[in-house]
């Protein structure tokens, strides 16, 4: 193997592509362990993490909107940031709602500038249920990071 693919891979990957071979009923007793760790140490780690920062983040936004000023823009600057961190490692598992309800792309579409523009700059009243109709590329981590950031 690629030394830097070694690297690359993890131990809880390496772990499960070993116990894939398995075929005893001693395999499957491993194989249940394994997938019962990785739900409980790493997969709702990583949900309830990114579940914790958005509300931060939902707050700060709030404030934001309440009192805006240089320091309320940091505020939520820095836990836009803080948000991705979690919806990286939950993302790069694509298990569970993450697969099944396809948010990768609700949440991290490549923006649409002109689209996020035209939407600011339009009539619409920024109601949950006018946003939700919006399209992918119109809201989400990076619509927010498009309007946030210079």
């Amino acid at each position: 193997m690629n030394p830097t693919l070694r690297r690359l891979l993890s131990a809880p990957l390496l772990l499960s592509l070993s116990l894939a071979g398995c075929g005893d009923s001693q395999g499957t007793a491993l194989r249940s362990a394994f997938l019962k760790s990785l739900g409980e140490d790493a997969i709702l780690p990583a949900y309830r993490d990114f579940d914790t920062r958005t509300a931060t983040l939902a707050t700060a936004l709030g404030a934001l909107e309440t009192t805006p000023t240089d320091a309320t823009l940091t505020r939520v600057q820095d836990a836009w940031r803080a948000v991705r961190e979690p919806w990286g490692v939950q993302e790069a598992m694509h298990i569970g709602p993450s697969e099944e309800l396809h948010t990768g792309a609700a949440v991290d579409q490549v923006p649409s500038t002109s689209g996020i523009d035209s939407t600011l700059a339009g009539s619409l009243e920024l109601t949950q249920q006018n946003v939700s109709e919006l399209g992918a590329n119109r809201k989400g981590m990076m619509a927010l990071e498009y309007v946030l950031f210079d």
